[in-house]
């Protein structure tokens, strides 16, 4: 078990961080065999790993997902496997390769036209042309200069001198304060209106409000909307306010007679 996992940073942006984990793995593992002169078929350095041996050195990740994380990086052309190379016919071990392990002097200009006429020959597996989507048969033109046609600077930058971009951050909007000198603007009078205060109700309100929030102080004096904070300080205040029924049953006489009785009653009992 790895104790401790490295990635690039820009394969983590692109694919994930555990995506990229394991394609760093499986990097440092070509690159070994590559130092040490094996793993060397059909003209590129690979390295033998099943899914379960991968999740042994990576717990944290399920051997479903392993196996999904595979597909993806081969789907997208950063690496390419086969099992072609195990001894049994009946054993389905994954061998890995990247394209950045390739030799490049298999594929000079001559035998890439060569390919692009005929199927491929015995110097080169089949499975190696798809390797960053180079599919030798739909080709219709020699190989650019580069000394590794696997190479695709387009899809990696940093062959041609260009660093990854760092991500655009999203500019984060800033609260005020609220003006000594705000007064309500005929928004905020229409909308305090349409809710059914009067003008003069709106005038105590806009007072309250200017008082409140220039007196208060700390982050939470700060908004970034005014106009909503007033939407929603009318609709508290529209809250509070008393139904039809609730205004009626207060200033019904008898009720309040029977309020006064009911006061009397207590002080004689209490006497």
């Amino acid at each position: 078990m790895i104790e401790y996992v490295s990635y690039r940073v820009s394969e983590a942006r692109k694919y994930g961080s555990d995506a990229a984990t394991v394609l760093h793995g499986l990097r440092v593992f070509i690159a070994g065999n590559k130092s040490e002169g094996q793993g060397l078929k059909g003209g590129a350095y690979w390295v033998c790993k099943s899914a379960k041996g991968l999740c042994s050195l990576y717990p944290h990740i399920t051997q479903d997902r392993m196996k999904r994380i595979l597909a993806k990086l081969e789907e997208a052309g950063e690496i390419t496997s086969t099992s072609e190379y195990n001894h049994s016919p009946f054993d389905r071990t994954k061998w890995y390769t990247m394209p950045e392990f390739c030799e490049a002097d298999l594929f000079s200009a001559d035998a890439h036209s060569r390919e692009c006429k005929s199927a491929p020959s015995s110097g080169v597996d089949s499975h190696l042309l798809k390797v960053q989507n180079c599919t030798f048969s739909k080709c219709k033109s020699a190989p650019s200069l580069n000394t590794n046609p696997y190479s695709n600077p387009i899809s990696n930058p940093s062959l041609l001198g260009v660093a990854d971009a760092p991500p655009a951050k999203k500019e984060k909007k800033r609260g005020t304060r609220l003006q000594e000198d705000w007064s309500p603007t005929s928004e905020n009078i229409e909308y305090a209106r349409a809710k059914g205060l009067s003008d003069q109700r709106i005038q105590f309100e806009a007072e309250k409000f200017r008082n409140y929030w220039t007196s208060k102080s700390g982050s939470a004096a700060t908004k970034i909307d005014w106009g909503k904070t007033w939407n929603n300080w009318i609709l508290n205040v529209i809250e509070r306010l008393p139904s039809q029924s609730e205004q009626q049953r207060r200033n019904n006489p008898d009720r309040l007679r029977d309020k006064y009785q009911e006061r009397l009653n207590a002080a004689y009992n209490r006497s």
